[in-house]
């Protein structure tokens, strides 16, 4: 993400949204990364979003929605395991209330 801010209005409308549980924004990260024929350096915001696995597309095509970057880093860390309860909870804080 470019900014904190950024980071935090889009985490925050994808948990009211119930596609995601929970964001970590961790501020602090420099990409060195090419762009345009120009090597670029930049400080950003990693977000790291724990999402249901089935919701991963829906999570990945809602972020590019919000992202102000034209090509945003998204890409999804699978877990072999997780505790039953984190499991649990993650699926009860997506599930959109009737």
């Amino acid at each position: 993400m470019p900014s904190f801010a950024v980071g935090e209005t889009i985490v925050r409308t994808l948990v009211e949204e119930h596609l995601i549980a929970c964001g970590n924004l961790l501020p602090g990260a420099v990409s060195l990364y090419r762009w345009e024929g120009e090597v670029v350096r930049e400080e950003e915001v990693l977000v790291l979003i724990k999402a249901d696995s089935a919701a991963v597309d829906r999570v990945f095509e809602r972020l590019a929605e919000l992202h102000p970057y034209s090509v945003p880093e998204l890409i999804e860390l699978s877990t072999e395991s997780v505790s039953r309860a984190y499991g649990r909870w993650v699926v009860e804080s997506t599930e959109v209330p009737a």
